[in-house]
């Protein structure tokens, strides 16, 4: 993901006048659970990589999701750009804390990525994500393609080693 669009979605989602229950709950009436508690957005990829669905809001304004590169993304009317997913869930479920110095510090770095424990993009449950250095996110990808008797390295550990 480009790091601009991150911060563009980021500064969105994060900004006081932000309906962020509003956009979770969008979120939450299109998803299924996996066999491992993941919450995943029910819209597959098409042979392209890509899908969009089209979602109406409160007024009938139109929240488009799109799946791109597997990370479902929000198009919200007024706002002109992409907000992930993962990171409307990550914000959603630590809001009380989402004005905070020490949340801000990492938030508003883009040196900081919110990682998925499961190594699903697809997922949004709060118990997969957790916001870490890049690097430390990236070294994630090694532990999803273990098998289960090896040990994660990661702390928190990443909760699934199988896709």
């Amino acid at each position: 993901m480009a790091e601009n669009q991150i911060v563009r979605s980021r500064a969105i989602i994060n900004s006081s006048d932000y309906d962020i229950e509003s956009t979770y709950a969008r979120l939450m009436g299109n998803l299924h659970y996996d066999d491992d508690g993941c919450m995943l957005s029910q819209y597959g990829l098409n042979k392209s990589g890509f899908t969009s669905k089209k979602v109406f809001g409160d007024n009938n304004e139109i929240f488009t999701i799109d799946i791109e590169k597997g990370y479902p993304k929000l198009r919200l009317p007024g706002h002109g750009a992409n907000v992930f997913a993962h990171h409307v869930s990550y914000v959603y479920h630590n809001r009380a804390i989402r004005f905070t110095p020490a949340f801000l510090e990492m938030w508003d770095n883009p040196a900081y990525d919110i990682s998925h424990r499961c190594g699903k993009p697809r997922c949004f449950a709060s118990a997969c994500l957790i916001i870490e250095h890049h690097d430390q996110n990236t070294t994630r990808d090694y532990c999803h393609g273990l098998n289960k008797s090896d040990i994660c390295p990661h702390n928190p550990p990443c909760k699934t080693r199988s896709l």
